[in-house]
């Protein structure tokens, strides 16, 4: 509930306008309720993009899944949509994460979930060409 609130909230008026009474007062909890799950503002914001990037694996996933018997690009065309609408309709993804909230946290985040995207897509090139190409590090 606090973070589909703040979600809603950045969408409205803006991350740097939120605050956590803002956010307790449209949840209509205390403030003290948010400070024993989250211990500032910006941890709010990180759980937001945190679990936005969930979305995103999963979308990424069911996508290339829905689309696997397509050839290989006409799959990534799917998937590059699929998150470009991830982008337009995740409340409050793009705003905090094109932001200056962006914290080292959700830089992490991002790139663990890049890293992993990049794996699976450096396997099926592999599998669908029979290319072989060695690349300890994707990105």
């Amino acid at each position: 509930m606090i973070l589909d609130v703040t979600a809603q909230l950045v969408d409205t008026i803006g991350a740097e306008n939120v605050t956590t009474t803002l956010i307790a007062e449209h949840a209509r909890i205390s403030v003290g309720s948010i400070y024993s799950y989250y211990k500032d503002r910006g941890a709010i914001f990180d759980a937001i993009v945190t679990r936005s990037i969930e979305r995103q694996d999963e979308i990424i996933a069911l996508t290339r899944e829905q689309y696997q018997h397509l050839p290989f690009l006409d799959t990534s065309f799917h998937v590059i949509d699929a998150i470009a609408n991830l982008y337009r309709t995740e409340p409050a993804f793009r705003a905090l994460w094109f932001s200056q909230f962006m914290s080292p946290e959700m830089m992490a985040e991002m790139r663990r979930s890049d890293e992993e995207n990049a794996r699976i897509l450096l396997a099926r090139i592999q599998t669908t060409h029979g290319m072989h190409l060695e690349c300890p590090e994707p990105l």
